[in-house]
């Protein structure tokens, strides 16, 4: 249960962390391209 929980805490953790990533990357191309940001909101 222990290991479990902490394989599910590091993936969970992880994909947190790559949609940041991505979200600010999608952000700063469409600020660079011009794009209102509400459009990706």
């Amino acid at each position: 249960m222990k290991i479990g929980f902490s394989q599910y805490y590091s993936v969970s953790y992880e994909v947190f962390f790559l949609r940041d990533k991505l979200q600010n990357v999608i952000y700063r191309t469409l600020c660079h391209s011009g794009i209102e940001a509400n459009v990706y909101a």
